[in-house]
């Protein structure tokens, strides 16, 4: 055998072995995809019962997904409703607290109070 004839002896084992490299790659995407396929079914794109989701689907973020937060109180224009201040009758004890500056941690004497 010539230099030339080594030369393609050498060339197609190892297109044989990149050939093998090749068909075990593309078998081992063919499992990959199988699994990820199996792993993004839930009860929404497919016959799968609802309780059989173990994950709860995660909210969406951005601007769109947020969802916005109910402003706190009752609903505009409907009557607010308090409860009846008690009468000086209704009063049996009275108990009064003397704070000093250092109890107080900041909080200031207002000129009104309530009972």
């Amino acid at each position: 055998m010539d230099a030339k004839d080594r030369k393609i002896e050498q060339l197609e084992q190892t297109v044989a072995a990149q050939q093998a490299m090749i068909e075990t790659l593309l078998m081992r995407i063919e499992q990959l995809e199988a699994e990820l396929a199996k792993a993004r079914k839930d009860s929404s794109n497919s016959s799968k019962p609802p309780s059989s989701d173990i994950v709860k689907p995660t909210r969406p973020t951005g601007k769109r997904g947020r969802r916005k937060k109910r402003k706190p109180g009752g609903q505009n224009g409907h009557a607010k409703h308090t409860r009846e201040p008690f009468t000086p009758e209704q009063i049996d004890e009275t108990i009064e607290y003397e704070l000093t500056d250092q109890d107080a941690g900041g909080l200031k004497p207002l000129d009104q109070w309530r009972t």
